[in-house]
């Protein structure tokens, strides 16, 4: 639901590779999948479920995967629900609604991976798929295929009769990259065609640092310990490149990577190679402290357009002792200005509502961000995601309890800037939230007699100024990826 998946692509194209058929039913929820423009009566207009269970009855498969992140977790769950109850029209026209659809559920995605009891527990579920799935999930199928018994699973792979293990090993990883084939693009760019404009691509997996509101540590336990991340080769990543380069739609090239600049090696053959094949704009994140001069010019040099840094916190301390993230703000700093002195437009995120955070402090905030002037500053509420060390922080201030641990778990928290679990002082909050996002179109001299005169005060606090000051930026900036998302919002779509 409402977005393309390389893990989606990837076992698309493992499982081909392996004679079996796939079809994707995604319903791309350009109004309600809280990723680009929120409107329930767009939404209501838009909505492809109804098409999505009507195709599985008209066509069935013979095993139906669904995967889930912690957001989408409540969409994912109840079309589980839909599917094994759905009402069936008889041919007097009665309906019938106690009638079982008997083919084999399938959840897998992060979110089954931090949670997989919790998901195992839902009536609907017949099987889960914990971790990276291009090892157990093809042979599951040969399995299914070959007449054998659910009791010999591959590993990683479980159902109900498993709810009493004490834990829910992964399925085995594949530590060379390489070996993995292509992720299949035509299962998504095949219902819309505007996303092959901005290619997605991953050159890693895994990210080596620990931040507690993320979930990197818990997958690392889960899925490979020392051999979690990993890096494909340049040769390899210039490869697939260089097929859809061919197909001529191309215009901009977007980098998953939890941290593209950790290897000046990589980088220094990534350039000379991206920038003769290829020669695309691309994007990519980078983290305060892993890129330096050198890096920069390689970046530079290679064509990067646009670099997203995650900040989180303006206040060393919180960052440190709340997130662990250990990097001075003179770090942030030097990493910003090397990317902007090298005409390479820079995104900075911060997270508002941290546990122990005050007024003062996002007010410091808005004047280091004024003396950095990033191209964009992205502002998250503090969400605490399933399985992530931040949530032993907010329990012992108060912040969260019990229940909320389980709502976590059931994907019932609301997603990036709609809410996350802020609760005290939303208004207030919401004003700093704006003057972030109002910050880059002001010079700098008006953005400091502006925030200390606190004329942010003043703002009204609604989240649609906030979406209007960043279309505001876009278009200062010329923000293609800003206005690839209105367009995948708007664009042709073609049935699920």
């Amino acid at each position: 639901m409402g977005a393309e998946s390389l893990g989606v692509e990837y076992l698309s194209s493992v499982l081909k590779g392996r004679g079996h058929n796939v079809e994707l039913l995604f319903d791309p929820a350009p109004f309600a999948g809280r990723l680009t423009v929120e409107s329930p009566l767009l939404a209501r207009l838009t909505d492809l479920r109804s098409k999505i269970l009507r195709r599985l009855q008209t066509s069935p498969p013979d095993i139906i995967g669904l995967t889930a992140l912690t957001d989408t977790f409540p969409w994912t769950a109840a079309l589980a629900r839909e599917i094994k109850n759905r009402v069936r029209e008889t041919e007097d026209g009665r309906r019938e609604t106690g009638e079982r659809h008997n083919i084999p559920i399938l959840f897998g995605g992060v979110h089954t991976t931090l949670c997989p009891r919790a998901v195992l527990e839902m009536e609907a579920v017949d099987l889960i798929l914990v971790g990276e799935g291009e090892v157990s999930l093809p042979e599951l199928f040969d399995n299914l295929q070959n007449g054998k018994s659910e009791k010999e699973l591959p590993e990683g792979i479980y159902t109900n009769s498993h709810l009493n293990r004490p834990n829910f090993p992964g399925s085995p990883i594949v530590t060379n990259l390489d070996e993995i084939p292509f992720p299949d693009k035509s299962i998504f760019y095949s219902k819309i065609p505007v996303l092959e404009e901005h290619y997605m691509i991953i050159s890693g997996r895994g990210c080596p640092f620990r931040c507690t509101f993320c979930c990197s540590d818990a997958l690392k336990a889960v899925t490979g310990g020392k051999t979690y991340l990993r890096r494909r080769s340049v040769e390899n990543v210039i490869e697939e490149l260089r097929i859809y380069k061919e197909r001529g739609r191309m215009k901009l090239v977007v980098f998953r990577d939890d941290v593209f600049t950790i290897n000046t090696g990589w980088l220094e053959d990534f350039r000379r190679r991206y920038r003769d094949e290829i020669g695309i704009p691309f994007f990519c994140y980078t983290y305060p402290g892993t890129l330096n001069e050198v890096h920069a010019d390689l970046l530079r040099d290679a064509g990067c357009a646009f670099v997203t840094m995650g900040v989180q916190s303006a206040d060393e301390a919180t960052r440190r002792e709340i997130l662990r993230r250990v990097h001075s703000n003179e770090t942030v700093l030097r990493t910003a200005r090397l990317l902007t002195e090298r005409g390479i437009k820079l995104s900075i995120d911060h997270i508002i509502g941290i546990p122990g955070e005050m007024f003062q402090h996002l007010e410091d905030a808005a004047r280091f961000y004024n003396e950095i002037r990033p191209h964009r500053i992205l502002v998250f509420w503090m969400t605490y995601y399933p399985c992530t060390e931040i949530l032993s922080t907010a329990r012992r201030q108060g912040i969260l309890h019990a229940d909320d641990l389980r709502r976590a778990e059931m994907g019932s928290i609301p997603f990036r800037n709609l809410g996350g679990m802020v609760r005290e002082r939303r208004a207030a909050r919401l004003q700093f939230m704006l003057l972030f996002a109002l910050l880059p179109l002001l010079p700098r001299s008006i953005a400091t007699f502006f925030i200390n005169k606190k004329l942010y005060r003043l703002i009204f606090p609604t989240f649609y100024l906030y979406n209007i000051l960043l279309f505001l930026n876009a278009v200062r900036i010329k923000d293609t990826m800003f206005f690839h998302t209105i367009r995948y919002a708007f664009s042709r779509k073609r049935a699920p």
